[in-house]
């Protein structure tokens, strides 16, 4: 028992650990506010939308404006005035690089990307803007996956494209974002994992509930 206890003790601190990251979509321009984050597994990024109407959708560093099969996409989040209250959140599940894009118009092709890990050399994220600016725009899923769902449209402007999944809309049809503001953008500098992250705690079910069933089957 008592190495069941000193193994409980410490577990429960790399657990309450994780970390969230705050991610402004479309707040600054046709940017993520930051551009990239690094996260360890049990992070989360929260994704957090601005008008007109953007998308969350993950796709991969060969490809950067098609989705990536299986991943994660968030469907249109159209808003007349942010910030949209619904949020999509991403789970952080490994180390491994995780790259992101609008899929509204062509925000890709623009420089709205997002990434999480990019490396340091090779496929960084500054490669990865670079190739956005000349890649293909794909065919988006027929509707959200993973993430939080929206709770459905908020009265917003659903003129700068589709309130739902569907068809990409033309450039003509892509909301006006405008610039992105000096510091802010594709060019901007990688992020660094904040000593003062926001924690939260983990919900008693779970991560945490079969971590203290193994260390009490010890």
């Amino acid at each position: 028992m008592q190495l069941s206890l000193a193994a409980l003790a410490v577990l429960l601190p790399i657990v309450a650990q994780a970390a969230n990251f705050d991610v402004a979509v479309g707040q600054e321009g046709l940017t993520f506010t930051p551009p990239n984050v690094p996260a360890v597994p049990g992070d989360t990024v929260t994704f957090t939308f601005y008008p007109k109407n953007h998308t969350v959708t993950q796709s991969s560093f060969a490809a950067p404006c098609t989705p990536l099969e299986g991943g994660e996409h968030s469907g249109f989040r159209p808003t007349e005035a942010g910030p949209l209250e619904d949020t999509f959140v991403f789970d952080v599940t490994s180390a491994d690089p995780a790259w992101f894009y609008c899929a509204q118009g062509q925000h890709c092709q623009g420089g709205m990307v997002f990434a999480v890990n990019p490396p340091a050399e090779g496929n960084t994220y500054e490669t990865f803007v670079a190739n956005a600016a000349a890649a293909e725009s794909g065919p988006l899923p027929e509707g959200p996956e993973g993430g939080a769902p929206p709770a459905g449209p908020s009265g917003g402007d659903t003129s700068a494209g589709p309130s739902a999944p569907g068809p990409r809309p033309t450039p003509s049809g892509s909301a006006p974002g405008g610039n992105a503001p000096s510091g802010s953008g594709p060019n901007a500098p990688p992020a660094t994992r904040p000593a003062g992250a926001e924690k939260f705690a983990v919900p008693a079910g779970g991560l945490l509930a079969g971590l203290i069933a193994a260390v009490v089957a010890l």
